[in-house]
């Protein structure tokens, strides 16, 4: 019954975790609105933050779920409990070790959402399409060699104006 408890409790924490991400996504958005820079990145820390916490929520409530049905066995009397939790934790932490709250989707997606807030459609820095070829550039046509305007000045495909 007292693990039933706490394992309800971890999933309001759980739900309640989620929703602060959600008005931590709007604050996000809202202080990028007026470009305020040092809240922008405070926001961000912070959905880090509790991205990491999630990812330790998420393994206690499946150690509890583990733990429960181990208990709804047959326990032999000598069982340490308390070591046999400990021993579910580490296990359900394991996939959680290498993660890092920077790679997940849900925080590749608030840096989208922050950078549209000004931005719009245009794509953040390190996802520009890959195909997509510069249109106009700035090519320096005075000569080096004569030191005068180049007429009808030609790039070559390593990138040189003749």
């Amino acid at each position: 019954h007292e693990l039933g408890t706490l394992l309800e409790m971890y999933k309001k924490n759980q739900q309640e975790l989620h929703e602060c991400l959600q008005i931590t996504v709007e604050a996000a958005i809202a202080v990028e609105k007026q470009e305020a820079e040092p809240q922008v990145r405070q926001h961000d820390q912070d959905f880090l933050k509790m991205l990491a916490a999630m990812y330790e929520m998420d393994s206690r409530i499946k150690a509890l779920k583990k733990m429960r049905e181990f208990l709804s066995r047959q326990v032999p009397p000598d069982t340490d409990l308390d070591q046999t939790y400990q021993n579910i934790i580490a296990e359900e932490a394991v996939p959680y070790a290498g993660k890092k709250p920077e790679n997940d989707e849900k925080y590749k997606e608030f840096k989208r959402k922050i950078w549209s807030a000004n931005h719009g459609d245009e794509p953040p820095p390190g996802e520009e399409d890959e195909d997509v070829v510069c249109a106009s550039q700035a090519v320096r046509t005075v000569c080096p060699i004569t030191g005068m305007e180049m007429q009808d000045p030609v790039r070559s495909t390593c990138g040189h104006v003749f």
